[in-house]
């Protein structure tokens, strides 16, 4: 089970912007699980938290692979 947030950047009026998935997670998973997330959203990318230690850790996922970066998320 996994809980996932819509942000909608670029906009104060939350009827508009760029929608993204964000999920923050207590543990790191498999990248068939993280590309299944947002295949599932319907949104073009999704950003995954994990924390090592006190660091947070971004992986970013659009439908169909990881991304270096994602700017509106």
């Amino acid at each position: 089970s996994v809980t996932l947030t819509v942000v909608k950047s670029f906009t104060t009026d939350r009827t508009q912007g760029n929608p993204v998935g964000v999920c923050v997670l207590n543990a790191d998973l498999s990248d068939a699980d993280y590309l299944s997330i947002v295949r599932r959203t319907g949104f073009s990318e999704c950003v995954f938290i994990t924390f090592k230690d006190t660091v947070p850790v971004l992986r970013f996922f659009s439908p169909a692979q990881e991304m270096h970066m994602c700017g509106h998320a």
